[in-house]
């Protein structure tokens, strides 16, 4: 085993452990769906009850929050298969930053000012992702409570 076959296996892992939190992030992600539909019905709901007008507003701003939560996830998932597919291909085949990155230009999915971010960076941007997506579900949870809230105390 060489220096470089000791690298490749190091960063394999590391490549492989992002694709595995990634993956993790689908629990959020179903959480953020059944926050939005319900979010959906209950303004549905409203159009038969009355309810608060800031009952409305919050949850209003849950569906938009769950949609920008739905295309973070789509990302997040988008993520975790490439980054698992480049841990098999660094290991077995030595892929390199350069091969990703040509790859990703050939296809308009890299900005100019993203190329050259060594892997770690990479790894830390869709790890980042994927805490955005929980910010956005906990944001979600908190706005639900207010719109319950105000149903209770209406």
């Amino acid at each position: 085993m060489t220096l470089s076959d000791t690298i490749d296996e190091a960063l394999a892992w590391r490549l492989r452990l992002t694709a595995d939190a990634l993956r993790a992030a689908s629990t959020l992600d179903t959480l953020a769906t059944g926050l939005t539909l319900i979010a959906a019905a209950g303004i549905g709901a409203a159009l038969w009850h009355p309810v608060h007008v800031y009952t409305i507003a919050f949850l209003a701003a849950q569906v938009v929050l769950g949609l920008v939560a739905k295309w973070t996830a789509v990302r997040v998932r988008f993520d975790a298969q490439v980054f698992a597919a480049l841990a098999d291909a660094v290991q077995h085949s030595g892929f390199r930053l350069e091969h990703l990155d040509r790859a990703l230009r050939g296809v308009g999915m890299l900005a100019a000012d993203k190329e050259g971010r060594d892997w770690d960076t990479r790894c830390q941007g869709a790890l980042g992702l994927m805490r955005s997506l929980g910010r956005l579900t906990l944001a979600q949870g908190l706005l639900f409570v207010l719109a319950a809230g105000t149903i209770a105390l209406h």
